[in-house]
């Protein structure tokens, strides 16, 4: 979950005077004949829509100046296209949300940058069971139009994350206890192959891609369409709290004991719950926090009589939600809940912010959990100088039943590698360090932090047979591309290589950034 509540506490950048270099000859002839067939599509560097789109992005690093920019309206779009940078053996880069590690989503001036913001249609199927999405859409009209009809969708816990990027590597919501992972609440993909053909893939055509596409993210073609399957939830219980620690450190200590009790057992006895729950630092601020954005799929009778709070508690976070601080709890839509995350996020600053994060996994364990809040605690002391620095540090709970759901679904199984923990019952947890900061030269100094963190205990958890191999790629930094493919096992390797073979043969050459296989 990234940490997106840090331009509430971190300043403004400077204007970026990076300027793009001049293109090569051959991208040059590209971005010409893309403007031919699509001369309201392309954009070229200095025109308000390419810098609008390349500027979008989660990190700073990610604005890399493409010699163009398509924005497609349709498959068609996108497979025409692919057949022209095909032809002219140019790289490509597509962004969807633009929340990748930095340069995953974007090319320099030697590629084209595919941005898939047009592709914004929500729609429902033929019945109310599924709704088409297109790749450009972000979560929060999506979850507006399944409200309309009182459904939700498994999907992002951020109204402004990128639907597609979430959903191919994974995707834990609010609602994964129940209902498993996001990938493994999609209907079918339509995906525009590297030679401009167009195919839907679902449990019964093109199954093997179906499959792939669950978990192997972007490595065999573009999506274009997701048709995600909802559930009948008109209402939940929410909460949204914040928990000030800096004038009162026990509260933290309170906070750490409810959010171990939560990961520990509450997730795994509580399938309709779901929680973001995030121990926040700001040493320019002078702050030390805790934020939990909470929700339980079913709503709560509402009391009176008791300040602040409208509804009662389910009893799984009657302990969280029992520490002092600033608490908002009512019965609400899944979407308006969703909504006011962002909403209380004041608009992002003007120039990305310097933005990295990094993953590990462990068996739940508490002696684990309070043993990471001291390493990262005691390892991010010692960047206290860094202008603008905020760390974030999430714990997500992955239960037996979220690893179990896709198969239960009858969907099928997805690419996770995850199921021999659920068969023996043990619930993981999966770690974020997220971390902000404003100026590009201490980059190394924070990834250098992270790295120490992440392998140290990986190697503590190791001796104490706690850790589990395997990252989970959407909170994975770019460096971790070996371990995120390492740990969805052999077999699977194969099994993905096979499938980008026979579908995109070829696409890894044209395609940079994303987690390639």
């Amino acid at each position: 979950m990234k940490l997106l509540i840090l331009p509430l506490l971190l300043s403004l950048l400077p204007p970026s005077t990076a300027s793009p270099s001049h293109c090569p000859t051959t991208v040059t002839k590209t971005c010409s004949r893309l403007s031919k067939y699509f001369p309201t599509q392309l954009h070229f560097p200095n025109t308000a829509a390419y810098n609008a789109t390349n500027t979008a992005f989660y990190d700073a690093s990610s604005i890399l100046f493409p010699a163009c920019i398509f924005h497609p309206h349709s498959a068609l779009n996108v497979a025409k296209a692919l057949k022209i940078l095909r032809r002219h053996k140019t790289p490509f880069a597509v962004k969807g949300g633009g929340h990748m590690p930095g340069g995953a989503s974007n090319i320099g001036p030697e590629g084209v940058l595919i941005s898939m913001e047009k592709l914004d249609s929500v729609e429902w199927g033929d019945t109310d069971e599924v709704l088409k999405v297109g790749a450009g859409n972000r979560w929060g009209p999506v979850y507006k139009k399944a409200s309309e009809k009182g459904r939700v969708v498994v999907g992002g816990r951020r109204a402004d994350v990128g639907v597609v990027g979430l959903v191919i590597g994974g995707g834990i919501s609010f609602l994964s206890g129940e209902y498993g992972w996001a990938c493994d609440n999609v209907a079918g993909f339509e995906v525009v192959l590297l030679n401009g053909t167009i195919v839907y893939a679902t449990q019964t055509a093109h199954k093997d891609l179906y499959r792939a596409l669950r978990g192997g993210t972007a490595n065999f073609g573009l999506v274009t369409r997701l048709d995600l399957v909802t559930h009948n939830i008109p209402l939940g219980w929410s909460s949204l709290s914040f928990h000030d620690f800096t004038t009162v450190p026990s509260l933290r200590d309170s906070y750490i004991t409810a959010l171990i009790d939560y990961l520990l057992h509450g997730a795994s006895s509580h399938p309709k719950s779901g929680a973001v729950n995030v121990l926040l630092w700001s040493p320019s601020l002078g702050i030390t926090a805790g934020y939990s954005n909470l929700w339980y799929s079913t709503p709560s009778a509402p009391i009176s009589n008791t300040p602040n709070t409208t509804v009662t508690v389910p009893s799984v976070f009657t302990a969280i939600t029992a520490i002092p601080g600033l608490h908002q709890t009512s019965n609400l839509p899944l979407s308006t809940f969703i909504s006011s995350l962002d909403s209380l996020t004041p608009p992002a600053p003007s120039t990305p912010q310097q933005n990295v994060f990094r993953t590990s996994t462990f068996l739940a364990d508490e002696s684990l959990i309070r043993e990471f809040i001291r390493v990262f605690d005691s390892e991010y002391a010692a960047l206290a100088d860094i202008p603008g620095l905020t760390t974030g540090l999430t714990f997500q709970p992955i239960t037996p039943h979220q690893m179990l759901a896709s198969t239960l679904s009858g969907r099928g199984e997805n690419v996770l590698n995850l199921e021999s923990y659920a068969r023996e019952n043990k619930t993981l947890v999966v770690t974020e360090q997220t971390i902000s900061w404003a100026l590009p030269g201490d980059r190394e100094r924070v990834q250098e932090t992270q790295r120490r963190v992440q392998r140290g205990m990986e190697k503590w958890a190791e001796e104490r047979g706690l850790k589990v191999g395997w990252w989970y790629l959407n909170d994975a930094d770019g460096e971790q591309r070996k371990e995120v493919w390492g740990g969805l096992g052999e077999g699977n390797g194969r099994f993905l290589r096979g499938v980008r073979e026979k579908y995109g043969g070829g696409l890894e050459r044209l395609w940079k950034g994303g987690f390639k296989l």
